[in-house]
């Protein structure tokens, strides 16, 4: 069982969220999958392709709560892959400008529990929780497709600089 919260963000609304999550704790983003046994840390976060890829599907991990990430191999891609049940993380679905120009949306998404129905520690879960709740308090929720805009995405899109794609 988990939680998500969708989103629509620019890359200025990616970097300013990752910048207020590191103000507060020691966050880093990673790669879902990476070429090393060892998880690979994005210190740049770049604009997302213009389709779904190695680039939209990350993770957000607070080093202080949980020091090491479980990874396991993927032989037949000759890969590394971050566990997404056993680490604590919270799944960051990145929203990307498709190439018809739309803005696709994006998501959060954390297990509340491990596979095997462990629950995940309270000191991860109260982060993920406070995650959510920045969203929820700094960004704009649109009634009609229950989405949060951050400031820029809702800025572009008020001035018809921006399309949706569609939920």
């Amino acid at each position: 069982m988990g939680r998500q919260i969708g989103f629509y963000m620019t890359s200025a609304d990616e970097q300013s969220f990752i910048a207020a999550l590191k103000a507060e704790a020691d966050v880093v983003v990673v790669l879902n999958h990476f070429p090393t046994p060892e998880p690979q840390v994005l210190d740049v976060l770049q604009p997302a392709g213009p389709a779904v890829g190695n680039d939209t599907n990350l993770s957000i991990y607070n080093r202080a709560i949980d020091p090491k990430l479980v990874v396991y191999e993927v032989v037949a891609r000759g890969e590394f892959a971050l566990d997404l049940t056993r680490s604590e993380v919270i799944q960051f679905n990145r929203s990307f400008v498709r190439a018809d120009g739309k803005l696709e949306p994006g998501r959060l998404w954390y297990d509340h529990e491990t596979m095997r129905g462990k629950p995940k520690r309270r000191l991860f879960l109260a982060w993920a929780q406070i995650t959510f709740r920045f969203i929820k308090k700094n960004y704009h929720c649109h009634k009609d497709n229950n989405r949060y805009f951050g400031p820029d995405a809702r800025k572009q899109f008020e001035e018809e600089q921006l399309a949706l794609a569609p939920y």
